[in-house]
C-alpha cells in the first residue's frame, strides 16, 4: 500500500481460455470500501502448464516467485512480479520423460495510480473551492464549489477550455488525465423603487438599478409652497427631507415621498408666524413653518394637553425667513399615543401653538 492509500495485490490467471498469465488487480483510494477492481493481464501466458508432484521425472513446482512492493523512492509506484506460463519445449507432461512445461516471471509498475493534477482558477470577486493545484488519484473524483465573493455571481465556469454554465459546483468524476476550471464573476444590481405623491417630485423616479454595494441618494423637491409631509423607506416612516442616500445598498428598497400645503408665501414675514401643522390630522411625521421677520432665538416643541413638553423640534438662533420643523410622532425614543397635541413656538415672551391630531 503507498502512502495515498492504493494497493495492488498480483497472482496468475487462468482458466479454459486462458493460459496462465500475469495479472493483477488494484484498489484506489477513493474507491469503495472492500473492492478491488477488475483483474488486469499484463503479460498473457504462452502456453499451458502442467504442474506434476510425483512422476517418473519428479515434481514440477509451480509459484516460487511471487511479490507486491512499493517503490520507496516515491511511496507511490506499485510493482508486481507474476509467473506466466511460456512456450512449451515438448509434448510430455512428464508421465514417462521430462516434463515440456515451462514457466517464467514478468514485472510491472503501476505508476500512473499515484496523482493527476485539477488546476483551479478564480477571477477576481470570487473564489474555487479547494484552489490552486488539486492531486487527484487515477480514477478518483473531486468536486470544485464556485464561491462568488458578496455583491458578485458567478458570469462562467470554463472546464478544459469549454464553458459548461454557471454551476454553483462542478464535479470531476473516474479523473484519467490533468484538467483545468476556471471561474469569472461580475457585480450584481439590486433596485430601488420611488414614487412620488401630488404636489412634488422625486429624482430619480420609478425603478433605479444600483450596482451592489453602492450608494444610491434620491432628490424630493416640493411644489412651490409645499412642503415634505410623509417620506417612507421600505415603507416605514423617517423624518422627511429634501435628501436622502441608501448606503450600502445590498438588497432592494422602496422610497416613497409625499407633500402637503401651501405654506406661507412670503420671502420674510411681516412679523413672528407660525404655519399650519401638516398634515393634521397626522400619522407618522408632520412639519410646521415658522417664520422670524428679524434674525432671533427661538424654540419649537410639542406639548400636550397638560402643557407637558413632549419633543423639542428647534432650538436657537435662526435668520429671519420662513423655516421647518419636523416631528416624527416619538416621545423620547417611543410613538406617542393618539390624541390632541400642540405644537409651541416661543420667541422670548411671545408664544404661538398650533393643536393638531394624532391618529394611530
Amino acid at each position: 500500500m503507498n502512502q495515498y492509500g492504493d494497493f495492488l495485490l498480483g497472482y496468475s490467471q487462468f482458466g479454459s481460455g486462458i493460459h496462465p498469465s500475469a495479472a493483477y488487480s488494484v484498489h484506489v483510494a477513493l474507491d469503495g470500501l472492500g473492492t478491488l477492481r477488475d483483474p488486469f493481464i499484463y503479460k498473457a501466458g504462452e502456453d499451458y502448464y502442467h504442474k506434476t508432484f510425483s512422476t517418473t521425472t519428479g515434481r514440477n513446482r509451480w509459484g516460487d516467485f511471487t511479490t507486491a512492493q512499493v517503490d520507496p523512492s516515491d511511496d507511490r509506484t506499485l510493482w508486481v512480479l507474476q509467473e506466466y506460463g511460456k512456450n512449451r519445449v515438448g509434448a510430455d507432461d512428464g508421465n514417462t520423460g521430462s516434463n515440456g512445461s515451462k514457466w517464467a516471471s514478468y514485472w510491472a509498475s503501476v505508476g500512473t495510480l499515484g496523482t493527476y493534477t485539477i488546476t483551479a482558477t478564480p477571477g477576481p470577486n470570487g473564489a474555487i473551492s479547494p484552489g490552486g493545484a488539486v492531486s487527484v488519484p487515477q480514477g478518483g473524483s473531486q468536486t470544485f464549489n464556485i464561491l462568488p465573493n458578496a455583491c458578485y455571481q458567478t458570469s462562467d465556469v470554463v472546464v478544459d477550455g469549454s464553458s459548461v454554465g454557471t454551476p454553483a459546483s462542478y464535479s470531476f468524476t473516474n479523473v484519467q488525465a490533468n484538467h483545468t476550471i476556471s471561474a469569472s464573476f461580475s457585480q450584481t444590481s439590486v433596485t430601488i423603487t420611488s414614487s412620488a405623491g401630488a404636489h412634488g417630485s422625486i429624482s430619480p423616479l420609478g425603478a433605479t438599478p444600483v450596482p451592489c454595494g453602492s450608494n444610491q441618494s434620491y432628490t424630493i423637491t416640493p411644489d412651490p409652497n409645499y412642503v415634505v409631509s410623509e417620506l417612507l423607506i421600505d415603507s416605514a416612516p423617517v423624518t422627511p427631507s429634501q435628501n436622502y442616500t441608501f448606503n450600502n445598498v445590498t438588497a432592494p428598497h422602496t422610497i416613497d415621498a409625499s407633500f402637503d400645503g401651501p405654506v406661507a408665501v412670503e420671502d420674510t414675514p411681516a412679523h413672528f408666524a407660525l404655519g399650519p401643522v401638516i398634515p393634521n390630522p397626522m400619522r407618522r411625521s408632520a412639519q410646521v413653518t415658522f417664520g422670524l421677520a428679524t434674525a432671533a432665538k427661538v424654540r419649537v416643541s410639542i406639548v400636550d394637553l397638560q402643557g407637558r413638553e413632549l419633543a423639542l423640534l428647534a432650538e436657537g438662533s435662526y435668520p429671519a425667513g420662513w423655516h421647518v420643523a419636523t416631528w416624527n410622532g416619538r416621545t423620547a425614543g417611543n410613538p406617542a399615543g393618539s390624541g390632541l397635541y400642540f405644537m409651541r413656538y416661543q420667541l422670548g415672551s411671545q408664544v404661538l401653538t398650533r393643536k393638531f391630531t394624532l391618529t394611530r
